[in-house]
């Protein structure tokens, strides 16, 4: 057991990356909504962006927006807490987070600070875009199931097959009315007197009505979820919202129900984390600076983890290289996932950062640089000293069956480099492209091809790589002492 409180250690009042170790994760590297209610800024489904989320409205009883004004904020690996005050007699303080079931979840509590009972309309609502014309993003199979709005959202990237991604949304409390409508492209802002509830928005509720088309079906569709909520003097109510992401219908109403129905999301959220810190070797330092570091950086493996099984390119738990376009498996960063993931308890991701790409390995025995949900990326490649980070995983979880698939993978990944890398035979191995080092625009690939910092170059020059040919020293010795291990002493040479 940890004797710190890591999550009190990491704490900052300057950070706000959430994530659950699993698809789904709130990164927005330049949020722009940060101080409102919710998830507007972009999340991410694997190395696919959502945007916007969702935020929160609060109304008063005749109808009238409460605004809400940003206090203060606070973060830990956990959650992020912010404050707002109003000019209603109401405070209210959000705690956000990103759970293992792959949902953004908002927990409201809201503080009646009058003398008299306080009747609010909190209503949770998203803007999406839809523009099925384009096929590059557009919304389709939505319904609402038992209060909750499920739809499907469509993306596509460039060279790859368009990726559906179920979503579905949700508060944890019965709706009093709901409202979806359509309306013309216009700036996706989260401002509620800019949206179309605005206006239908009476005694009633909201509309009730759903309607995902206008004279064409190009255009934003709004969603929003209603509950009426009265709070006695002095008292407090807690409410929470929820969107999840997932691959098929059962499974996202799976997730959103599971999310719904905790007891306290935050404290879910709370106790993941803390068992996720105390699974690990634990460190202090008389420089409290390392130490934190120390923890931190753990807090960005998990933070970047992916769970295996859910993609079929993703049989195996992994670590990706960061967020955004960088949540996926990439070549050049794995290499070193497996030597940071090593000293966990289970040898899961530090395995799974290597065979991902062995189950994926192209026929000529090299690897794809980047492993998408949904493909690979064709012309891309990586080096990577594959042999020292498996054996340094192997000293401290000894597993034959890995050795075995790795041993595999790796001895076509070598005859590669023989057959393609180094046609001259010289025990000396060929860089073509400034990219796959990972090491862009240094001088070095000047002095061959003085376009050699270009893009698209790949194959125009070659050059002989210290560091590549170190990688491959390193791996056949690896490769070697791995054919002892497995008893095939015709390959130990």
């Amino acid at each position: 057991m940890l004797k710190a409180d890591i999550l009190a250690l990491l704490k900052r009042s300057d950070k706000h990356y959430l994530g659950g170790g699993s698809r789904v994760i709130w990164t927005p590297p330049f949020p722009v909504w940060l101080d409102r209610p919710g998830f507007w800024d972009k999340g991410n489904f694997y190395n696919y962006d959502i945007e916007p989320c969702f935020t929160i409205t609060l109304l008063n009883e005749q109808g009238n927006q409460i605004p809400l004004n940003f206090i203060a904020r606070e973060w830990n690996p956990a959650r992020l807490k912010q404050s707002y005050s109003s000019n209603f007699g109401l405070s209210v303080v959000e705690e956000k987070a990103v759970l293992p079931e792959d949902s953004l979840v908002s927990v409201f509590t809201i503080k009646n600070e009058l003398d008299k009972p306080l009747i609010i309309h909190y209503i949770c609502w998203t803007i999406q875009k839809s523009d099925p014309s384009s096929r590059n993003e557009f919304i389709d199979n939505l319904e609402l199931i038992n209060d909750k709005l499920i739809f499907t959202k469509f993306l596509h990237k460039k060279k790859l097959p368009l990726f559906g991604i179920q979503c579905a949304f949700g508060i944890n409390e019965v709706l009093d009315s709901y409202d979806v409508n359509f309306s013309e492209f216009t700036a996706i802002h989260p401002h509620w007197a800019y949206s179309p509830f605005y206006d239908h928005f009476n005694n009633q509720g909201l509309d009730k009505k759903i309607k995902i088309s206008g004279i064409n079906q190009s255009g934003l569709i709004y969603m929003a979820l209603h509950k009426k909520i009265t709070i006695l003097p002095g008292n407090s109510h807690t409410i929470w919202s929820a969107m999840t992401f997932a691959r098929n219908d059962d499974e996202v109403k799976d997730q959103l129900n599971l999310t719904l129905n905790h007891k306290n999301p935050i404290k879910v959220s709370e106790k993941k984390w803390t068992d996720y810190f105390e699974q690990l070797p634990e460190f202090n330092c008389s420089d409290p600076v390392l130490t934190n570091y120390y923890w931190y950086r753990w807090y960005g493996l998990r933070l970047f983890t992916i769970q295996g099984g859910n993609e079929p390119n993703y049989p195996h738990s992994a670590v990706c290289e960061g967020i955004s376009y960088f949540r996926v498996p990439i070549t050049y960063s794995a290499q070193c996932h497996m030597l940071e993931t090593r000293w966990m308890k289970n040898p899961e991701i530090a395995h799974g950062s290597l065979l991902n790409f062995i189950e994926l390995q192209n026929a000529d025995g090299s690897f794809t640089g980047h492993i998408y949900p949904n493909g690979i990326q064709i012309n891309g490649f990586y080096h990577a000293n594959w042999g020292k980070a498996v054996l340094e995983v192997a000293k401290i979880h000894p597993d034959r069956q890995f050795l075995e698939h790795a041993y595999f993978g790796l001895a076509r990944y070598a005859a590669y480099f023989d057959r393609n890398r180094d046609k001259e035979d010289s025990g000396l191995y060929d860089i073509v492209d400034q990219f796959e080092t990972g090491q862009e625009f240094m001088s070095r690939y000047l002095a061959v091809d003085d376009q050699a910092d270009s893009y698209n170059r790949t194959g125009n020059f070659r050059l002989k790589g210290v560091d590549v040919t170190v990688y491959i020293y390193q791996l056949k010795i690896a490769l070697a002492i791995m054919a002892g291990k497995l008893k095939k002493p015709d390959e130990k040479k």
